[in-house]
């Protein structure tokens, strides 16, 4: 066993509601009119805050869940979780005295808190754009104070409420200040996986797409089993908890694209953060409201961490 140099890309994907967020296009574009951004659904962004509570990051020779790492060898862990920012180029140390056997490593994982911070701002040109949290009686906008008149402007930026909602963008003139927004990442998937497992093919532009396998975890860090939570209507869509939930961990699971190999020569690993593209603002579309420049809410598309030689 000895100290490891790698270099390798890897993907992990989040979403801000019970289904992982629609695919982007694109980065969103300061000459874009809203023309058509409305029908696309959504375009990329890149926070300036990005932040999680990261417990434990690791690298594995086959698949793994939460109940089974046996294949996996943490080179990152903290009980008690680190606060970090992950802005691009952001890092964490490893944990020290890191050893690896010789091999190919064909996953990587994480562990992390159910609570991110995203701070996004975005200034267009051409048709100003609409903070909106939907549609009143007769297919109005609705502006996010319940009117009919949404506040418009070029800039647009996150305001600080709960993302997930359709109400973490507000739009204004120059010099409208972002606000972090915060995401409870506690509800994954739909009613037959008990809203607390998920599993997307995720890309970056220019990337090899790979697949992300997401858990939510108890405090035992065990996947959730039971139903802790209301549900209504024919698809028996998630509307409620029973109690207060026990959902503070996401567990995440990807396979590397290309995998890791370990050889004699290598000495010394670090993790690098890049969350260039790692936010997305959703636009309302699809003929949902009669308004194609706006904003319906903010997103956390993914971000995309390397493990790299010293």
């Amino acid at each position: 066993m000895k100290k490891t140099l790698i270099s390798l890309i890897a993907y992990i994907a989040f979403s801000a509601s019970p289904a992982l967020s629609e695919t982007a296009d694109g980065f969103c574009e300061a000459s874009d009119d809203g023309s058509t951004v409305g029908v696309d659904l959504t375009c990329k962004v890149t926070p300036s805050q990005l932040t999680f509570k990261i417990y434990e990051v690791g690298i594995c020779t086959a698949d793994a869940t939460p109940a089974d790492k046996s294949s996996c060898t943490a080179v990152f862990t903290n009980t008690t979780g680190l606060d970090i920012n992950l802005t691009a180029g952001g890092n964490i140390p490893l944990s020290p005295e890191v050893s690896l056997t010789e091999g190919q490593y064909d996953y990587g994982y994480m562990l992390v808190g159910t609570t991110q911070k995203i701070k996004i701002s975005q200034t267009f040109t051409g048709t100003a754009r609409q903070s909106s949290s939907g549609e009143n009686a007769g297919n109005a906008v609705k502006a996010l104070d319940g009117s009919n008149n949404p506040i418009e402007g070029l800039v647009c930026v996150s305001n600080g409420t709960t993302f997930g909602d359709n109400d973490s963008v507000t739009c204004g003139a120059a010099g409208t200040v972002p606000t972090a927004s915060t995401n409870m990442n506690q509800v994954l998937g739909n009613h037959s996986v008990k809203f607390a497992y998920d599993t997307d093919t995720f890309s970056v532009p220019g990337e090899t797409s790979t697949t992300t396998k997401i858990w939510v975890l108890d405090s035992n860090q065990a996947a959730i089993t039971t139903q802790d939570y209301t549900v209504g209507g024919a698809n028996n869509s998630f509307t409620g908890w029973i109690g207060t939930p026990d959902r503070p961990y996401n567990f995440a699971v990807q396979a590397l694209s290309p995998p890791m190999k370990i050889t004699p020569t290598t000495a010394n690993i670090n993790i690098k953060f890049v969350v260039t593209g790692a936010g997305a603002i959703d636009f309302w579309g699809g003929g949902e409201i009669s308004c194609v420049s706006c904003l319906r809410d903010l997103t956390f598309e993914g971000m995309k961490f390397a493990f790299t030689s010293e």
